[in-house]
């Protein structure tokens, strides 16, 4: 009876390692569930080319999975560089039946980002505009739900900006910022706002939900 006892642990015990096992492999493998063989490639890629200043892809499936998960169908994003971060969200507007707007203000870098759209196949999501942010957010008399904002410098203006244009209950982000800064500081003040932070090992990602 002992023995059995014994043998029954250990295959417990192995049950439970193998279960744990599986569930950290998931939780760390960033593509889990994406099945769309054009995008995959290049989410997979991207980020190991070039000197674009490109998000992680534990970023991007942070974006992609709060876009599903909300069911968000309008998106802007501003500082599209050669368009990584713009796939995640791209995929993930595209299952929910949306589209994403995205501006860079280098024509460059942008023709590069529309390679990689039209090799994906997602620019007919992505509607992708050349131009200053300032001037793009200005004009804008869409309605959004998400704004997705990491143009290396301005963010917080840009986050003031577009905040009128996020009906409520969507959700405003900005990629590395410090819970010190003075603007980080005046954005948790908002009372028409919930904000809360993805932790990164050097930054943070500020997420704003526009309260209802």
């Amino acid at each position: 009876m002992r023995k059995e006892i014994l043998i029954s642990s250990a295959i417990f015990g192995s049950f439970l390692l193998i279960s744990f096992s599986i569930i950290v492999i998931l939780k760390w493998d960033n593509f889990h569930g994406i099945n769309d063989n054009r995008v995959l490639p290049l989410l997979k890629h991207l980020p190991s080319t070039g000197e674009r200043g490109n998000i992680s892809a534990a970023d991007g499936r942070f974006l992609y999975d709060m876009i599903i998960e909300k069911g968000y169908k309008h998106g802007l994003e501003l500082g599209t560089s050669n368009g990584y971060s713009a796939l995640w969200q791209g995929l993930a507007f595209k299952i929910n039946n949306g589209t994403l707007i995205t501006v860079e203000i280098d024509s460059l870098i942008a023709m590069e980002a529309r390679s990689n759209f039209k090799k994906t196949g997602l620019d007919n999501i992505i509607d992708q505009r050349i131009n200053d942010a300032f001037v793009e957010v200005v004009a804008l008399k869409d309605s959004l739900d998400f704004v997705f904002i990491d143009t290396g410098g301005r963010n917080f203006d840009l986050f003031n900006l577009s905040f009128p244009l996020v009906k409520k209950g969507g959700r405003l982000v900005i990629h590395n910022v410090h819970k010190g800064d003075s603007e980080t500081k005046q954005i948790l003040k908002n009372s028409h706002l919930k904000t809360t932070f993805k932790k990164k090992f050097f930054y943070n990602i500020l997420v704003s939900t526009k309260k209802m």
